[in-house]
């Protein structure tokens, strides 16, 4: 996190603020008490670093005193100090050893865990961490969006049914606030649902006065949403984009951590999650494997081989995790959205089979039999695999002939 964005996070804080600029007021007008405060933030947002500590230090009001610039062993002292209060409480953490309880086989099977109901037929359900992703322009955000208001309207989106109105809470991170409205507007109309008042919550952070996007990789970050959970009593969060809200390296596996950790927490708490993200260059999710196995379940939008431009927003939706459901409402679906008469945006559907070509080539391609395809998919029959397969092996003949050497995923299927 660079210093600057630090700041800005801080600065919704007016403690904080006070402190930063030089009102020491909070500590009795104790300068010492003040300076050891400030330390203590900075080294908690730094993770004990004493360099970056002072170095932060030294740009606040409180560094402009003669105490501070001139004695060295003053600031070492209390850079110190502040540091070793916090892991004097870290270490006091890890030794308060949590109670847990231990079940037996039969006692852990007669508990009564109350079931996961459906948000939004099998595909989006309380306390479940899901995932949507696309490359970019794809159409993820009008799909999360038509997700979102479907739940908080007890709805329909496509081909599945919300049973009842939810509570969501939508975090917009990079759309201008106009266009945002804008979509919002014709998608609402296109549903067709009247929605609950506070019901659906839209948070567009252009339109905020501070224009800050919190940072779930942190705990500050955190706390923002869990703020803003509280206030609107959300069901379900959809974050979108992933990249905007979990400032991280795409392959910092260690970095992923506290925000899985986050995720789960949430589910703990009965709130769900759906994260859109955008796809890497070669047409899988960006960044490391690892982040998906806490998911329910996750999502790909993906251009049909024979797409035109003029189209507008067509593409295939696929599956590639689900738990707890499989068959029909696992089946791709190529899906696309239309303006309607009036300001409204309508969306049709029908099964994709350019997208079922996708999934039974990737699986031929990991070695599998066409009965072993057919078992895996459920709902596709091992003739129509055969079919695919001999669809498959014409294109690859074809492409071959033109001597041509494609990339890995592209050519037979297209974008994406």
């Amino acid at each position: 996190m660079t210093t600057p964005f630090l700041l800005c996070q801080k600065f919704l804080d007016e403690k904080f603020r006070r402190l930063w600029t030089g009102d020491i007021s909070d500590y009795g007008g104790d300068d010492s008490r003040a300076d050891l405060a400030l330390c203590g933030i900075l080294a908690r947002e730094f993770n004990n670093d004493p360099h970056k500590v002072e170095a932060t230090f030294n740009q606040s009001a409180l560094a402009q005193r003669d105490k501070w610039q001139k004695r060295a062993d003053y600031r070492e002292h209390t850079i110190r100090k502040a540091i070793g209060s916090l892991v004097a409480v870290a270490k006091t953490k890890v030794e308060a050893v949590p109670d847990y309880r231990v079940f037996d086989l039969q006692e852990f099977l007669d508990l009564k865990i109350p079931p996961s109901e459906p948000m939004l037929g099998p595909i989006l359900k309380e306390k479940s961490i899901d995932e949507l992703y696309a490359w970019r322009g794809f159409g993820k955000t009008f799909v999360s969006l038509s997700m979102g208001l479907a739940v908080a309207g007890g709805g329909k989106f496509l081909k599945w049914q919300a049973p009842r109105p939810r509570r969501v809470l939508y975090l917009d991170g990079e759309m201008a606030g106009d266009e945002f409205q804008e979509r919002l507007r014709k998608l609402k109309a296109g549903l067709g649902v009247e929605i609950p008042t506070r019901h659906f919550f839209p948070m567009n952070f252009d339109t905020q006065e501070m224009g800050l996007v919190p940072d779930i990789a942190t705990v500050e970050g955190q706390h923002m949403v869990e703020d803003m959970i509280g206030k609107t009593e959300a069901e379900l969060v959809i974050l979108d984009n992933l990249s905007c809200f979990a400032r991280i390296g795409d392959l910092d596996d260690e970095a992923w951590l506290p925000v899985a950790s986050w995720l789960l927490s949430l589910r703990r708490k009965g709130i769900a999650s759906l994260l859109d993200h955008h796809s890497n260059k070669n047409g899988g999710s960006r960044g490391i494997s690892r982040r998906e196995d806490a998911f329910n379940v996750v999502m790909k939008l993906d251009r049909p081989r024979n797409y035109r431009a003029e189209e507008g927003l067509r593409c295939d939706l696929t599956f590639e995790k689900t738990r707890g459901f499989a068959g029909e409402n696992a089946a791709p679906l190529e899906i696309q959205l239309t303006a309607d008469t009036g300001d409204s945006l309508v969306w049709t559907f029908r099964n994709s089979e350019e997208a079922l070509l996708k999934q039974v080539a990737e699986l031929l391609k990991q070695g599998m039999t066409v009965r072993e395809i057919a078992g895996e998919l459920k709902n596709v029959s091992k003739t129509t695999v055969g079919r695919l397969k001999t669809t498959i092996e014409e294109r690859q003949r074809t492409e071959k002939s033109k001597g041509e050497a494609l990339p890995e995923g592209d050519g037979l299927f297209g974008d994406g």
